[in-house]
């Protein structure tokens, strides 16, 4: 039977799947919207079992259209929207909504931290601009100061990825890149931050979930849910996956895509770079090579990428390859993630 890949992407105002063949081109595909909640200024907020229902729904429909096909799966990869936020108590069930990154409450947080803390020595540390509302730093800061029974109750700080892992294993567990880019994860030591976690939360490391390598495999998926999906529950899920969309294999075309994929491109180096805060800095992890990492940042009124802009270059005399970081469209297309090989379906744009 010929081999299927699925690859999963819960975004912002919904959730997709879609089943691609050992080529990466996508013989299946479903999608459900799901609403953005706003019920107070700056608010952007999901119902967490909303979301898991729908991905449960989504992957259904897919595997069903399959049919016989399907038998093939072989793997899932897991995207999930970045810089999100939930807490859940002892048992895991949630406490909050899901927080996603539109949404901009912690803003007087991240005001009053930027005044008290150095935060040029968080930048080196953990890769991010901290001033910014959308970490999950930030989001600490603000239920710990808006809601103390419930920060007081909280048992674990996590994203939607790691929610819906937890669901689907029963552990808390979160990749490399997915955590350094919490403002709260040590991107050269690989793991939680102790002078963020202590000397700017007041939290201990158990109440966040445990770092895992990009290339690490998840096998187990809990019985209910995997006969939901249609899924065996033995078939490996990588949750350090990042879906981009191209036309030729069923969405959007080089130049003409995601907002992620128009106004932020990726390049992993060895090196890291020690200049003031112009770009994000995740770490870029395929459990091969250490100590790699993914710059982002938007382009510029001239197109260009601020990692390329004039003075910023590698030592040793290393180039940034223009062609890539000067790509009007995708830098890397289909589920070429930042986890680079453990994206079971990698396909470089040419």
């Amino acid at each position: 039977m010929d081999p299927r890949y699925l690859g999963i992407d819960i975004g912002t105002t919904g959730v997709r799947a879609a089943l691609f063949d050992a080529s990466g081109f996508q013989k299946h595909y479903a999608y459900k919207e799901y609403p953005l909640l706003s019920e107070e200024p700056g608010a952007a907020e999901l119902e967490p079992e909303t979301v898991f229902r729908s991905l449960l729904e989504v992957v259904g429909r897919c595997m069903a259209d399959a049919g016989p096909s399907g038998r093939g799966l072989e793997g899932i990869g897991l995207s999930t929207q970045m810089f999100s936020f939930l807490a859940l108590d002892a048992d895991g069930a949630p406490l909050t909504r899901l927080v996603t990154w539109a949404d901009t409450r912690s803003l007087p947080q991240v005001q009053a931290y930027a005044r008290t803390f150095d935060v040029a020595g968080m930048y080196l540390r953990t890769g991010c601009r901290t001033q910014h509302p959308m970490y999950p730093l930030a989001r600490v800061l603000w239920l710990k100061e808006t809601r103390p029974d419930l920060f007081a109750r909280a048992a674990k700080f996590l994203s939607i990825k790691s929610y819906v892992l937890f669901r689907l294993f029963g552990k808390y567990v979160v990749d490399y890149t997915d955590a350094s880019a919490s403002s709260l994860f040590n991107i050269r030591t690989f793991d939680w931050d102790p002078v963020v976690l202590g000397d700017v939360l007041g939290i201990g490391r158990e109440r966040l979930c445990e770092p895992m390598p990009g290339s690490g495999l998840l096998v187990g998926i809990r019985a209910e849910h995997a006969a939901a999906m249609g899924v065996p529950a033995d078939v490996p899920v990588a949750g350090n996956t990042c879906l981009q969309w191209d036309s030729e294999r069923g969405t959007h075309p080089p130049g003409n895509g995601t907002r992620e994929t128009d106004n932020l491109a990726h390049y992993a180096t060895r090196w890291m770079p020690e200049f003031e805060q112009m770009i994000w800095r995740f770490l870029f992890d395929d459990g091969l090579v250490e100590q790699r990492y993914c710059l982002a940042g938007g382009r510029d009124e001239d197109g260009k990428l601020p990692c390329n802009r004039p003075g910023l270059h590698a030592p040793g005399g290393y180039e940034l390859p223009e062609t890539i970081l000067d790509s009007p469209g995708p830098v890397y297309k289909l589920a070429h993630g930042m986890g680079g090989h453990n994206a079971l379906i990698a396909i470089q744009s040419s």
